[in-house]
């Protein structure tokens, strides 16, 4: 005789089955429910199942993703990413922000394995003129929020010898004289955060000056040529960068004067050290290069050719340049 279904004996995962089988949006809505009211206890317990079946998880995802479903499983987060992009954006710049040094070391550990792949990415992608463009005005952005903190942690955006204000004008002077060693270790920006994360070092080190006071506190630095065999002694090389730097300045004076006097054209301000020649229409970063920057031919030439130089050229100082180059955004390239 068989038994009734009444007197069957069913274990609890038969029986959940079943009932899943035969009801499963009451189930899916039940748990659901559940979860709101207790997400401790339900995070808790997902995180211990696992720790448990660790292995196995992992083992099960990357079949399932490397399996047949690889590109269902990409175009799904391709449509999520889409739909949802602002959202988990900021998730992980929150998660970034509480914890970045996980990020950084995953950062560090795929450029070590696969350098070459992200330089020829980096390349491509500087390769169109807009994401150059955006890259350059971002960095120009954070350089700038940069120096602010930097400025601020000094005393102020403010001049510490003339109290001149223009931020544009502003720059961060080394009271040793070590700026130039510092920028061949490290870039700029780096600079920048190893002075505002310590304070106190930066205000030892450190004064917010503008760019004419800049250029008169600075020691000039004779350059002196290094010959391949060193036949000539150091004294001999001394006195000719020297003689070449009083060569040069000589020839400055005499065509400020020709331009319209040892003075600048905005301004009115008079101390040589910190006067340039600008040029009007731009285009001078182009002629440094061409020249290898202010060297005698390019005086020569300008002064050969005295009236085209006074159509493209003025005498102005080193702030109202600064501020000139930035008003019409006349970066080098």
């Amino acid at each position: 005789m068989m038994k009734k279904n009444s007197d069957l004996r069913i274990c609890g995962k038969c029986r959940g089955k079943l009932y899943y089988d035969i009801e499963p949006e009451k189930i899916h809505k039940r748990n659901n429910l559940a979860r709101r009211n207790n997400p401790e206890r339900y995070r808790k317990y997902g995180q211990e199942s696992y720790e448990k079946n660790k292995e196995s998880i992992k083992s099960a995802n990357s079949k399932r993703y490397h399996g047949e479903k690889h590109d269902k499983i990409l175009e799904h987060q391709r449509k999520n990413h889409s739909e949802n992009k602002i959202t988990i954006n900021k998730k992980r710049r929150i998660g970034y922000l509480q914890n970045p040094e996980p990020a950084k070391q995953r950062g560090k550990k795929y450029y070590e394995g696969n350098s070459d792949k992200v330089k020829d990415q980096h390349k491509k992608y500087l390769s169109n003129p807009e994401n150059r463009d955006n890259t350059n005005r971002n960095y120009r952005k954070k350089r700038r929020e940069l120096r602010e903190k930097l400025m601020e942690i000094l005393g102020g955006m403010i001049c510490a010898e003339c109290s001149f204000k223009n931020y544009h004008a502003l720059q961060i002077s080394h009271n040793f004289d070590d700026g130039g060693e510092e920028r061949k270790k490290f870039s700029e920006m780096t600079i920048l955060r190893k002075y505002i994360r310590s304070p106190d070092y930066a205000k030892e080190r450190l004064t917010v000056l503008c760019a004419n006071c800049h250029r008169i506190r600075t020691k000039p630095v004779l350059k002196i040529k290094n010959d391949g065999d060193m036949k000539t002694p150091k004294k001999t090389r001394e006195r000719n960068a020297r003689y070449l730097r009083e060569k040069r300045l000589k020839q400055k004076k005499l065509l400020m004067q020709l331009l319209g006097g040892e003075k600048c054209q905005e301004c009115g301000f008079s101390k040589i050290k910190a006067l340039d020649f600008e040029h009007k229409f731009g285009g001078g970063s182009k002629e440094k290069l061409k020249f290898g920057g202010f060297s005698d031919k390019r005086i020569e030439q300008w002064l050969e050719n005295i009236d085209d130089t006074k159509e493209r050229i003025r005498v102005m100082c080193a702030n109202c340049n600064q501020i000139k180059k930035a008003l019409f955004h006349e970066y080098s390239k």
